[in-house]
């Protein structure tokens, strides 16, 4: 906030006043006079309060905050701040009468490093201080809670104790403290400024989303009082509660020590920048040597052989000559030198080692943070927001190193909490499907099947593609499978099979069709026409003895009354040409309104020949090429067959994510047949057909 002190507040505005209701309040001098009586600050919680009930507490709080201010006489600041509590507390009984509320406040000053507070309740109240180069944190207020506690004031008693450059106030509402209690706000404020903490945890508490309001304050002093200041802070009463001081200060002769560690290192420094350079002189004559002697220039090589042998002899009689004495200096010397160099190499890693493992530490946390909001997300049915947070926690966790087992073990255990978050977000579903039947060994057929597609009929499941010669028909009941040729109507595209189950309807071709009689077995061709000779149809739908075909060459929907040998040209059926695009439609589905799924991944709604508004919601991933939609009257939702993801999506019908079925051995899910009376789905699966329960 300012050079003297850093203060920070974060506020979090609940939906339900009734259930609770935050006063923060906070008073920044502005004039000398001020500034000599130093920061008033108030925070307060009410819960199940009544409305005149809060406008009495502010106007308490003010009558504080004015009373103290406004106090002119000759007395310490803690005297004028005390008197200002005494007056307040001859009314503030009428606060607490009300039955069923809880109040709980916390009002102080702060000036220069001396911090005078009273509080009613059970406030949050920590100094955080370091000690030991570690950071430790004293609870305040449970420090000075008194047996002889007064319930029936609001104030009972005056708190004064001192907080030192580098220490941390931490003062909070009580409901904080179930999301983020001492051990979590001490990691905070051990590695983020107080702006930083304070932001991080209005973020943390924004995203509750439980009706409840939270508040608090950060102040960390950059102040160093003055004489005249401590010596005022000395002519505190004897009678005031216990004083707590918790930031150490290094005796006397530490500081004497390190002072004579840092001129050694600085006369040390001094030497290596002379040994330096004398080791660079000699470097560079020993490169011209050994050029020298390499290309023997000059024919110089026998001179600088025996310069070299020269320069030997006279360092070893020189050394010889050397009293014991400096034989024994130079060797702590050179000692001492080497010592150095390894030490500022050793203090140069380290450094470097500390600030990657407190970049490590922050990325964790980061990504911790990301996923407790995930689950609070989930908790309050923000599916949308769990899976933005989890995506932002997923890009943190790929800056975290993988080269220690530590480490390792670390992002692993992370991964599988955001996965298993994000399976739960997705409403993944994992089955294990059973076997019903196997075309490629029931059949003995000499060619391998080419199935594509299943259509059902009674206990029948039939099987088909489109460049088969044969259809395979699967009893249910006994699992037996029987082939049988469709020569007279060679290629089968798609099926349908009405309510009634009396025949299968078969897309033979883009303009025509055929019928498949469950008793006689025979498949055979239907009549039928179109309005435009340009028509291509995609997938066709039984409903109300009325046929539907999908034609997305001409952008249209076809409506077929049934004839004695067929179903009639058809009449376009969709209404609004501006409202509709089915160029990518793959499947449609009846229940009355009419569900057209397209490959882009998108479901449109008609009634009526009318498009609706419809959206998928809280699918994640989306879609990407589905295959197959199906519903029907009577159903309550939408079932999708997409094969890149092989899942089987299931949406209710305003599009809402209902949950997502998978099987980790399939391959290429390519139909399936949804049986939702007996709460049984069939999937083909590489000539494989599967079930399982829903």
């Amino acid at each position: 906030m300012n050079d003297i002190l850093d203060l920070q507040e974060f506020f979090v505005e609940g939906k339900d006043e009734q259930r609770s209701h935050v006063l923060l309040h906070i008073s920044e001098p502005s004039t000398p006079e001020e500034k000599k009586k130093g920061y008033f600050f108030a925070l307060t919680e009410v819960n199940r309060g009544d409305v005149e009930q809060i406008k009495r507490l502010q106007e308490i709080i003010d009558d504080v905050e004015t009373s103290y201010f406004n106090n002119s006489q000759e007395s310490s600041m803690e005297d004028h701040f005390e008197k200002a509590v005494e007056h307040v507390n001859r009314r503030g009984h009428q606060v607490l009468e009300y039955r069923g509320s809880s109040v709980h406040c916390f009002v102080g000053i702060l000036r220069g490093n001396l911090l005078t507070f009273a509080y009613h309740g059970h406030p949050e109240a920590y100094l955080f201080y370091k000690k030991n180069d570690q950071l430790e944190y004293l609870d305040i207020i449970a420090e000075n809670t008194s047996d002889t506690t007064d319930e029936t004031r609001l104030f009972s008693s005056l708190i004064s104790g001192r907080v030192n450059r580098g220490d941390t106030l931490y003062i909070a509402t009580p409901q904080t403290r179930n999301f983020l209690p001492s051990d979590r706000i001490q990691k905070l404020i051990g590695g983020r400024s107080a702006k930083d903490t304070a932001e991080h945890i209005q973020r943390v508490l924004g995203a509750m989303r439980d009706g409840m309001s939270y508040g608090g304050i950060i102040l960390q002093p950059k102040y160093v009082a003055t004489q005249e200041e401590k010596n005022d802070e000395e002519s505190v009463p004897n009678s005031a509660p216990k004083q707590y001081r918790t930031t150490a200060h290094a005796p006397s002769f530490l500081r004497a020590l390190v002072l004579g560690i840092g001129r050694t290192l600085g006369l040390g420094m001094v030497g290596v920048y002379h040994t330096s350079k004398k080791i660079i002189r000699i470097a560079g004559t020993g490169l011209v040597q050994l050029f020298i002697l390499a290309t023997n220039k000059g024919g110089q090589r026998s001179i600088v052989i025996q310069n070299l042998k020269n320069s030997w002899e006279n360092k070893k009689q020189k050394l010889a000559q050397l009293p014991l004495l400096s034989k024994l200096l130079l060797l702590l010397a050179s000692l001492s030198a080497l010592i150095f160099v390894w030490s500022a190499l050793f203090l140069h890693y380290q450094k470097k080692v500390s600030a990657r493992t407190a970049h490590n530490q922050e990325l964790v946390q980061a990504i911790q943070d990301k996923k407790d909001a995930a689950d609070a997300s989930v908790l309050y049915g923000d599916s949308k927001k769990a899976l933005t947070l989890l995506e932002e926690a997923r890009a943190l966790l790929k800056d975290l190193p993988e080269k220690t087992r530590e480490k390792k073990n670390l992002v692993t255990m992370i991964e599988s909490k955001l996965n298993e978050l994000t399976t739960i977000v997705q409403k993944w579903i994992m089955i294990q499907s059973e076997l019903v039947a196997d075309l490629s060994k029931s059949t003995g057929a000499a060619t391998q099947p080419k199935a594509e597609k299943l259509v059902s009929i009674g206990a029948t499941i039939v099987a088909y593609g489109s460049d088969d010669p044969m259809m395979y028909k699967v009893n249910l009941n006994t699992k037996n499978v029987e082939t049988k040729a469709h020569a007279g109507v060679p290629h089968l595209l798609g099926a349908n099979t009405p309510k009634e189950e009396d025949q299968i309807i078969f897309l033979t071709g883009t303009q025509t069709i055929a019928s498949f009689n469950p008793e006689s077995g025979i498949v055979g061709p239907k009549d039928i026409s179109f309005p435009k000779a340009e028509t291509a149809i995609k997938d066709a739908f039984v409903y109300n003895q009325r046929l539907y075909t999908l034609d997305p060459a001409t952008n249209q929907i076809y409506k077929h009354n049934q004839t004695q040998t067929g179903y009639d040209k058809g009449t376009a059926w969709v209404k609004t040409a501006t409202e509709r695009d089915l160029t990518s439609a793959v499947s449609l589905a009846i229940d009355g309104d009419l569900f057209v799924l397209s490959a882009s991944g998108t479901v449109a709604v008609f009634s009526a020949g009318d498009a609706k508004s419809f959206a998928i919601t809280d699918l994640d991933p989306p879609l990407q090429a589905p295959k197959e939609l199906w519903t029907y009257n009577g159903l309550e939702n939408l079932y999708i067959l997409e094969p890149v993801k092989k899942r089987i999506v299931v949406l209710d019908k305003t599009g809402k994510l209902v949950r997502q079925y998978t099987d980790t051995t399939w391959v290429n899910p390519e139909s399936m047949v949804i049986n939702e009376e007996k709460k049984t789905v069939y999937v083909l699966d590489q000539n494989k057909i599967l079930k399982f329960g829903l």
